[in-house]
């Protein structure tokens, strides 16, 4: 397992780890508004990958200055909203990313283009970890019923996969 720390160049080093995902990336994060990253992540999933993204559903991820959520769904990613239920519940504040199983980024960063000056740890070889945020993730959508949300799209994801591999 090897840790490197980035407070420099963040966007860019985050852009390069989901680049180079081969099989899957599944991100929780309050907002989304870096159009580079979200970027990253649509060709990603144009490409075949499994892309799983749970954010906020509030009014910061649906403001119209913000990515399309749905063009990522377009393409065949997994986006889960998860419910702001009252004013004074806390925030989601999951901030982390996992790719293919063996690599997590976690750190300050909100995938929001104006936050560029924050950290990010990036934690390779950890499929120990990964699994750890892995279920944190899924617990995450099982708290707020949405483990089965797009169990279709993944099944049939699955079966254009296979199907890829036969032509």
């Amino acid at each position: 397992m090897e840790t490197t720390a980035h407070f420099d160049n963040i966007q860019q080093e985050v852009s390069r780890q989901l680049g180079a995902a081969t099989e899957e990336i599944v991100i929780a994060v309050d907002w989304v508004a870096d159009r580079v990253l979200f970027d990253v992540l649509c060709q990603q999933a144009g490409r075949g990958l499994v892309v799983r993204l749970a954010v906020l559903d509030d009014k910061n991820n649906a403001a119209q200055n913000r990515v399309n959520l749905q063009r990522l769904r377009d393409i065949g990613g997994d986006v889960y909203l998860i419910p702001v239920i009252t004013d004074h519940e806390p925030l989601m504040q999951h901030k982390f990313c996992v790719v293919d199983r063996s690599l997590v980024i976690i750190g300050t960063k909100n995938w929001a283009a104006e936050s560029q000056s924050n950290s990010v740890t990036v934690i390779t070889d950890a499929t120990d970890i990964s699994t750890d945020y892995l279920n944190a993730f899924n617990a995450l959508l099982s708290k707020y019923d949405l483990s089965n949300h797009n169990a279709a799209t993944t099944q049939i994801r699955a079966e254009l996969d296979t199907l890829r591999k036969l032509v």
